[in-house]
């Protein structure tokens, strides 16, 4: 009867350890589930011309687009790092472009604009000029002046005096009334402004 050396009973042990060992793996493998190329790997989002989804957020240092975009809608195009309502920026509300600044409250642009635009006394149409007169009267020569009521500018202006003496200045003040001056004794002067504004 042969004798098995240490070395020899080893390499038998392992031999057999190994034939399990694959064997088991062969076991566990299964073969594809569909025809090539079918159930390949999804593509990197740099190759190829199929959407793609990602349900999360992408993050980039800049975003360079090429073509049209698109945005489902009442979506948020948000700045800072509240996203959503609470934030603040440019959304879709069912149709409406609304802009928001930071602190302020969601609106149209277009309310958005015409606020601006009456904040700044801008109007649309042919404007209503509305017209008035401010006069005062005073006594002897010197400078004499007159102010328009608030919210108009003089326009003109001019004086009188009772003794058909000659004016000698007559000037606006600053846009908001108007001056003469007669350097003749005059016993009444009269200062009028021409005020007028747009409604």
């Amino acid at each position: 009867m042969d004798k098995f050396s240490f070395r020899q009973l080893f390499g038998l042990l392992f031999s057999v350890f190994a034939v399990v060992l694959v064997s088991s793996v062969v076991l566990a493998w299964t073969g594809p589930t569909e025809a090539p190329t079918g159930g390949n790997v999804s593509a990197p989002i740099n190759v190829g011309t199929v959407d793609q989804v990602k349900n999360a957020g992408l993050g980039v240092n800049s975003l360079a687009v090429f073509g049209n975009s698109l945005l489902q809608a009442s979506s948020y195009i948000n700045f800072g790092t509240t996203s959503g309502s609470s934030g603040y920026g440019i959304r879709d509300n069912s149709g409406t472009i609304e802009t928001k600044s930071s602190g302020g409250a969601w609106a149209s642009i277009n309310s958005t604009i015409q606020s601006y635009l009456t904040a700044n006394n801008y109007h649309s149409g042919t404007p209503a000029i509305a017209c008035t007169t401010a006069s005062a009267s005073r006594s002897n020569n010197n400078d004499h002046s007159v102010a328009c009521p608030g919210g108009y500018i003089a326009t003109g202006g001019g004086g009188t005096c009772t003794e058909a003496n000659t004016m000698r200045k007559s000037y606006p003040i600053s846009g908001t009334g108007w001056g003469i001056y007669y350097n003749e004794s005059c016993s009444t002067v009269t200062v009028y402004a021409i005020c007028c504004k747009i409604n």
